[in-house]
């Protein structure tokens, strides 16, 4: 009869350090921890991953107890290996401070730690006690990776793109409510103002955020204001402000059209400036520096920044796996009561915002390499009516290939990528080298 499995947790500050170094016979011990907000459970297992004890503790009230055994156990013979999983920033403080005491840190990828759970005790059942358990387990088995601290030039790539986004996030939030202000009080603005484009509509609202204020303004004013516009723009902006059925505002309603555009105007410069610092950063490594020459300073700080230098991943297979671009196969029984669509499908591992900016940046490809364009249009995927994301998804993955060369000091040249004499015979004169910067 199977052995059933227990998974009794007992709190750090009662572990007697004397009968636990009495009952590890090996050499070397494995420390799983299933990563939590506060409460995180370890499993001190031997070096075949064999649980030996469970213990939890309160981080990070009592981490420092739980770097405390970490170290009688080292100072007992043992040699420490900490194991987690990859659970966002939870984790991170205890990696780091286990790296910085010289215990080694490896990290396991949670579905291994899934598909071993009802494997190892025939309960298909996660919590805690038990997944610490599993990763100990796994780890024995060398099913885990090296965890090795960002270098500061990934992390502030990376800082300077959240910031970014900040900005962003809170532009799109404002520009929402503009438009939804617009609709109710001058319906007819929204036909002639391009809030996301245009910074003189912008100027010209906060200026007279009210119809009454802006023709109050006159239309010498009103058109001197939006000189920049193409046409008759400024004239059809005037003539809508004369003729508008919207309802007309309060004191106070003006008041919020002004603070909205002030913080719509606010984010734009915060972004530029970022956008600039991004831009100096990407050009001081090279690393970055050819990776922007064909992507763009911001994608390029994404990509380097969530994946590290692209040129040291060993082929283009293994980079595409690291931005989720690989191909895995979705046909089990489960994916099919889901209701998915069975067949293959991309793995999309690690970080989103990856592939987000990448797919960005493939779209802004389309536009300035006519090769791509033209591979793009011919595959089977390709739909003016039924969509073109499968297509899109397609040169994504064939992009990669380029991108891997270039960050190793290549030229991008489409003729090599692409079987050039399989596509369009038009624009053939353009199919030389072609120098993609967004």
């Amino acid at each position: 009869m199977k052995k059933k499995h227990t998974y009794r947790t007992i709190d750090v500050q009662k572990v007697s350090f004397v009968r636990l170094l009495e009952t590890l016979k090996d050499e070397k011990v494995i420390i799983g921890v299933d990563v939590a907000k506060t409460r995180q459970v370890a499993s001190v297992s031997n070096g075949q991953g064999i649980k030996e004890l469970l213990v939890h503790f309160d981080h990070p009230m009592q981490t420092g107890l739980f770097f405390s055994l970490l170290a009688e156990l080292r100072r007992g013979g043992k040699k420490v290996e900490l194991v987690t999983e990859p659970t966002g920033t939870y984790g991170d403080a205890l990696c780091h401070q286990a790296h910085e005491q010289g215990i080694e840190v490896y990290q396991i990828n949670p579905a291994r730690s899934h598909a071993m759970a009802e494997a190892m005790d025939g309960v298909h059942s996660f919590h805690d006690a038990k997944d610490a358990t599993v990763i100990a387990r796994l780890h024995a088995q060398e099913a885990t990776s090296r965890w090795r601290p960002a270098p500061e030039m990934q992390r502030e790539l990376r800082a300077l793109v959240a910031q970014r986004e900040v900005y962003q996030r809170q532009e799109e939030v404002c520009q929402g409510q503009l438009e939804a202000l617009l609709a109710r009080h001058w319906p007819e603005g929204q036909q002639v103002l391009n809030l996301r484009t245009q910074r003189s509509t912008l100027e010209l609202l906060q200026r007279a955020p009210s119809l009454a204020a802006i023709v109050a303004l006159g239309e010498a004013q009103v058109r001197m204001q939006l000189r920049w516009l193409k046409g008759d723009a400024a004239q059809r902006v005037w003539d809508a402000a004369l003729h508008s059925s919207g309802v007309p505002m309060l004191p106070e309603e003006a008041e919020l059209v002004r603070t909205l555009v002030g913080e719509v105007l606010r984010a734009q410069e915060a972004q530029k400036r970022l956008e600039e610092k991004i831009k100096e950063h990407t050009q001081q490594h090279d690393a970055t520096r050819r990776v922007a020459a064909l992507v763009g300073p911001t994608t390029a700080a994404v990509l380097v920044g969530h994946l590290g230098p692209l040129g040291a991943y060993h082929s283009p297979k293994a980079l595409e796996k690291a931005m989720g671009l690989n191909l895995k196969e979705a046909s089990s029984g489960r994916d099919r009561l889901k209701q998915q669509r069975p067949g293959v499908h991309l793995s999309k591992r690690g970080p989103g915002e990856v592939r987000k900016y990448w797919y960005l940046a493939i779209l802004r490809w389309l536009q300035v390499d006519w090769i791509a364009k033209a591979w793009y249009q011919r595959r089977s995927s390709y739909h003016e009516e039924r969509g073109k994301g499968r297509a899109v998804v397609a040169l994504m993955r064939k992009l990669v290939r380029a991108l891997w060369h270039i960050s190793r000091g290549a030229t991008y040249d489409p003729e090599r990528l692409f079987d050039v004499r399989r596509l369009p015979a038009a624009k053939a004169q353009d199919a030389g080298q072609v120098e993609v910067t967004m």
